[in-house]
C-alpha cells in the first residue's frame, strides 16, 4: 500500500449498503464498490510512497481552513482538500 487514503468512497458505499433495503439499489451500490475497489488497486500499484515533504504538504493542505478562507475572500471558491491533495491530483 502506498500510504494514501483512497478508500473513502468504498467505506461510504459499504455504509449505504448496510442501510439500504432495496435490491435494485443494492446492485448499483455493489457496482460502485467494485469499480472503486479496482480503481484503488490500480492507484496503489502506480503511486509511490509520500516523501517527507509530500507528506507535510498533504497534511498541511488537509488541515487548512478552506471554508473559512473562502468566507474571508482569500479564495475565489470553496476549495476542498480532496480536490488539491495527493499524488493523484499532482
Amino acid at each position: 500500500m502506498s500510504g494514501h487514503n483512497f478508500g473513502r468512497i468504498v467505506k461510504v458505499v459499504k455504509e449505504l449498503k448496510e442501510l439500504n433495503k432495496d435490491p435494485q439499489i443494492a446492485d448499483k451500490l455493489q457496482e460502485i464498490e467494485d469499480v472503486e475497489t479496482k480503481k484503488i488497486e490500480f492507484l496503489e500499484t502506480i503511486c509511490e510512497e509520500f516523501t517527507p515533504l509530500q507528506k507535510k504538504i498533504f497534511d498541511d493542505t488537509l488541515s487548512e481552513p478552506w471554508l473559512e478562507n473562502f468566507q474571508q475572500g482569500k479564495t475565489q471558491f470553496h476549495l476542498r482538500p480532496i480536490m488539491i491533495s495527493g499524488l493523484v491530483e499532482g
